[in-house]
């Protein structure tokens, strides 16, 4: 029978801490990975060793009954066997206390003993899981994976695949995670970076934790290069402003210069395509709130109306600053204040406009099915009346467009050449009979506002009326024909002979 203490290179009476250190020299060189077969050997030597320091009869004994009979000795000694136990809640827990490993002693089969002695050693999960969520977080991949090849028990496969549930639920729970090189160096030794036949659940949830740990970390080189002296000063500038905190001086600098809020949104939200789960714990919330409020074109929030009242005197102020050193006078810069007022307020007018009247268009599409082009339209003549007694010629002006813009959904030739033939001849007809009223006379401004007033309220008129008739959505009727040709007709007939009635009429 060869003698396992010479085979470790020890003498007989080796105790147990010499047997151990000589092993874990012999481990060095011999790996499960790289040679199993020799690896089993090495552990079956190492536990006979065990067993007969703890035991010296046993040595005598089995020299005594195979005395030259090796074979049958190393035949009849049994497989050595690591039976890795855990208790059930410690594998559901990462914060199980131990792992018992039960190692049988082949001198106790040789003796024929039905209950084999065994030696017990414990291995601690919570102190193990412990020391692998530090050495990840500060060690480089390289340092991690010799100090867990490095660690003896875990040569046992059977340990190794015991710990595995309790590790992937400790990498999965980690906060922060472990960053990608180091996580994937715990995964791979303990089996946990492929998905298994039987699905495990624990190995999709790494993955997943994987792909979120290399968002952050995509996420930050990117931050990285915004806020490098490399990119541009805006793009500097925004970043800053995104990641916080939050500065008076450096928000009132992008609400003035236009297009940066916008720009800042973009940016904001090409952020938010690219890494959706990891840009909101990155991004200042306080700023992130302020600016979508502020460029939300459909919100009534001050921040947005602030733009204005803010941006206005400043850029008229500068214009009048330009022309003062042009004319070398102090003329532009007389009643300034005013005159900002009076702008910021009329941008803000306009901002709560183009707000509002979108919002009480869908308000009525949503509960009348009304077209929002009529309220749209009604809006703008609405103010074209308004200013017509100040500003005649932009009101006929915008009186027009308005109904030119009220046929543009028709095609041109067959249905929408009709319906500008239709507001010419009635302005036309408006007009010849107004200067038919005055008794030839030069045509007055309200003639002039009616004629414009007429044209631009011929086709709305019209398709109001014919899809009521019709029983046909306003915006259906929009895109048909009607009786365009018919009203064309009825302008010519009106432009030739009321004007001739009308002095009729007086006498």
């Amino acid at each position: 029978m060869h003698d396992p203490f010479a085979l470790l290179g020890l003498p007989r009476d080796a105790d147990e801490r010499a047997i151990k250190r000589a092993y874990a020299q012999r481990l060095r060189t011999t790996r499960p990975d790289d040679d199993p077969a020799g690896f089993q050997r090495l552990n079956e030597i190492y536990q006979r060793c065990l067993a007969l320091a703890a035991n010296p009869q046993a040595w005598r004994h089995d020299e005594d009954d195979h005395e030259g009979d090796d074979e049958a000795a190393d035949a009849g000694a049994g497989e050595l066997a690591v039976l890795a136990s855990a208790r059930s809640d410690a594998v559901a827990e990462a914060s199980a206390d131990a792992i018992a490993v039960a190692v049988a002693t082949d001198a106790a089969f040789a003796a024929g003993d039905e209950t084999p002695e065994s030696a017990y050693w414990n291995f601690d999960i919570g102190a193990f899981i412990d020391d692998l969520l530090d050495h990840a977080q500060r060690d480089t991949p390289q340092t991690l994976e010799r100090w867990l090849r490095g660690l003896v028990p875990l040569y046992s496969l059977q340990l190794k695949q015991a710990l595995r549930t309790p590790v992937a639920r400790a990498l999965i729970e980690s906060m922060p995670p472990p960053p990608p090189p180091q996580l994937r160096v715990a995964m791979r030794f303990f089996d946990l970076d492929g998905v298994s036949a039987d699905g495990d659940s624990l190995q999709y949830d790494l993955q997943q934790i994987l792909a979120k740990v290399d968002e952050v970390v995509e996420l930050e080189r990117e931050i990285a290069e915004l806020r490098s002296p490399r990119t541009k000063p805006i793009d500097f500038l925004l970043m800053r402003e995104l990641l916080g905190p939050r500065h008076w001086l450096r928000r009132l600098f992008v609400l003035l210069i236009p297009l940066l809020p916008s720009r800042l949104n973009e940016l904001r939200l090409a952020l938010e395509g690219d890494y959706p789960n990891a840009i909101q714990a990155r991004l200042d919330p306080e700023s992130v709130a302020f600016w979508q409020r502020a460029t939300d074109r459909n919100g009534f929030d001050w921040r947005r109306l602030l733009i204005a009242p803010l941006r206005i005197p400043l850029y008229y102020a500068a214009t009048m600053a330009f022309l003062a050193a042009l004319t070398m006078s102090a003329a532009p810069f007389q009643k300034l204040g005013y005159h900002s007022l009076l702008l910021a307020v009329a941008v803000l007018g306009w901002t709560l406009s183009s707000t509002a009247i979108p919002r009480i268009a869908r308000y009525f599409e949503r509960k009348h099915g009304w077209d929002p082009a009529l309220l749209h339209s009604a809006v703008l003549i609405a103010c074209g009346l308004a200013a017509s007694p100040w500003w005649p010629v932009a009101a006929i002006a915008l009186f027009v467009v308005v109904g030119l813009a009220w046929t543009a959904p028709r095609p041109m030739l067959k249905q929408g050449l009709p319906a500008v033939l239709a507001m010419a001849t009635g302005a036309i007809a408006v007009f010849v009979n107004g200067l038919a009223l005055q008794n030839g006379e030069s045509a007055s401004t309200p003639v002039l506002i009616a004629t414009g007033l007429y044209a631009g309220a011929v086709p709305i008129l019209h398709d109001v009326f014919h899809a009521w008739r019709k029983r046909i959505s306003l915006y259906e009727a929009r895109r048909r024909l009607g009786g365009f040709w018919w009203l064309v007709a009825a302008h010519v007939l009106a432009s030739t002979t009321f004007p001739a009635w009308i002095p009729l009429l007086r006498d």
